[in-house]
């Protein structure tokens, strides 16, 4: 007979063993020690020109997940030269290799606060120092308490403030977003910090601005991965509205490097009564308002991946209806002739829709561009013409396009366009290396209507394409079978013709010039580019 006392993990095979014999196991207990404590110390260097005056309170050190792993005191030690250098030690219980993140607490009296500052992302090891370099305090962000204390709490979480999310948060009933119009906008800096926000459920009603964020002005949202819940949005009568997952409204703003996704759904609106509706799966409307000759206003690598369908009832066929969605942004604004938007590295997969009684520019990527900007007496510079005023560049989408309604003009890539000037230039739009991707583009409509692959209207205000393969340098390539019901125009701004086998990642490569080594990878399933990030 064989007597059991107490069985390890590690005594399995002698048991397993004893098993065709007769004998006594006495326990084997399996010995779980802790790790050796690892030894980090480093200095934190100050780069932080608008604090002036600050107190370095701490060194923690977290997983990647956001977890603690330890908190470090500072201390100052004083050199010969009389420069003083904030020094750090801790022992951190984890095993070498651990993949960590380092943040700089800091005190400064400019917001009476705390801030966190990214210093340093390694892998431990033991003796090792780290320098950490503190030159953009931020906000963390830790849970969605935090989160909806933006504006809310204006004392310590005011709307001009650089946040970053540390944790992937999980949100709870109807959102209400930040910046309710523009006298209460964010006017900060959001960094996501590649990490995600789920369940996101917008909250319509009679909002004029519906999004994570409602109204942004100068302000910088980017690295953030967006999921949205199942829940329909329901707009109730208002004369204008604007639609965005990340934000509804964005003047002079530049929003980089966004995903959204989830919903069973998508993103699937029902508006009763008003006019002007603006939908975007990352912006609603895009405005551009105050001169920035440096660079333009960006929306850059930004990938909508939900299907978008909004049902409109509305009172008006007014032709200045802005009704407008696209799986990146709805509607684009210029004012001013030296404030460009560049839409690069974007794209959509899933479906865009929009059926109205009234009037609706639906664009694959983008809704409608309007630009109001004087340009006819701004002079050209090298490398500047102030009437090429929105670049889309290095994008495509691969979801189907569909309109209805009195006026519908739908494109693979764009909706369509108009410019306040006349003559209207003839480089107001400009293609830079684009692929309409999508299968179908199918509209409705009672009276006016304009389709094509690339741009559903506004074929006079897009620069002049190259001429159709197998001449070099085409600029905008489109599927050489996409349908479109009813047929459309001919005419350059369609693309040159690509067979769907044909796409592949070796074509981006050689013959879009894509960025595979850095931005790009490809998708073999879905048989299209995703970033790497």
């Amino acid at each position: 007979m064989c007597k059991i006392f107490n069985i390890s993990i590690f005594s399995l095979l002698v048991f397993t063993a004893c098993a065709l014999t007769s004998c006594t196991l006495i326990s084997v207990e399996t010995v779980v020690q802790d790790p050796i404590p690892v030894e980090m110390s480093g200095r934190v260097i100050i780069a932080v020109a608008e604090y002036a005056d600050y107190t370095v309170q701490k060194v923690h050190v977290y997983t990647r997940e956001g977890i603690l792993l330890g908190s470090a005191d500072t201390e100052i030690v004083t050199l010969e030269s009389g420069r003083e250098e904030i020094h750090w030690k801790k022992n951190i219980p984890v095993p070498d290799g651990t993949k960590c993140t380092f943040w700089v607490q800091i005190y400064t009296p400019v917001n009476k606060r705390l801030y966190y500052n990214e210093g340093h992302e390694d892998i431990i090891i033991s003796g090792s120092q780290y320098d950490l370099l503190v030159s953009n305090a931020q906000l963390p962000i830790f849970t969605p308490s935090d989160l909806k204390r933006i504006g809310s709490d204006p004392d310590l979480y005011p709307m001009d403030e650089k946040y970053v999310l540390i944790r992937d948060i999980k949100l709870s009933g109807l959102w209400e977003p930040f910046g309710k119009d523009s006298v209460n906008a964010f006017r900060g800096e959001f960094n996501g910090n590649f990490r995600t926000i789920s369940n996101l459920s917008l909250d319509g009603g009679s909002r004029e601005f519906v999004g994570l964020f409602g109204y942004i002005q100068k302000a910088t949202l980017k690295n953030l991965f967006l999921y949205i819940s199942d829940d329909p949005l329901y707009l109730t009568t208002i004369t204008g509205q604007n639609v965005g997952v990340l934000a509804a409204c964005a003047e002079d703003s530049d929003i980089e490097n966004i995903a959204v996704r989830g919903g069973l759904n998508g993103l699937t609106i029902n508006k009763e009564g008003g006019a002007s509706l603006a939908v975007g799966g990352i912006v609603g409307s895009f405005l551009t308002r105050s001169d920035r000759v440096a660079n333009p206003y960006r929306i850059y690598g930004c990938a909508s991946e939900i299907l978008i369908a909004v049902n409109s009832n509305v009172h008006s066929n007014s032709v200045n209806d802005r009704n407008s969605v696209g799986g990146i942004a709805g509607y684009l604004y210029r004012d001013t002739p030296r404030a460009k938007i560049m839409v690069e590295r974007c794209f959509s997969s899933e479906t865009i829709s929009f059926a109205t009684n009234s009037n609706a520019y639906v664009g694959g990527l983008l809704g409608y561009y309007v630009d109001n900007a004087n340009t006819a007496s701004v002079p050209v510079t090298p490398g500047d013409d102030p009437k090429e005023g929105m670049t889309i560049k290095h994008c495509y989408n691969s979801g189907d396009v569909s309109g209805e309604g009195e006026n519908i003009y739908a494109g693979g890539i764009l909706g369509s366009a108009k410019s306040m000037l006349t003559p209207a230039p003839s480089n107001a739009i400009v293609l830079d290396k684009i692929v309409a991707m999508n299968g179908a583009i199918n509209i409705s409509a009672a009276n006016d209507y304009g389709i094509n692959r690339i741009s559903g209207g506004a074929k006079n205000l897009i620069k002049p394409l190259p001429l159709p393969p197998p001449l070099p340098d085409q600029v905008a390539y489109s599927l050489e079978k996409m349908m479109l019901s009813p047929a459309g125009t001919a005419g350059g701004e369609e693309g040159g013709d690509v067979f769907a086998p044909n796409i592949t990642r070796l074509w981006f490569v050689t013959t879009m010039g894509w960025d595979f080594s850095s931005i790009w990878e490809w998708n073999t399933r879905l048989k299209r580019p995703v970033f790497q990030w």
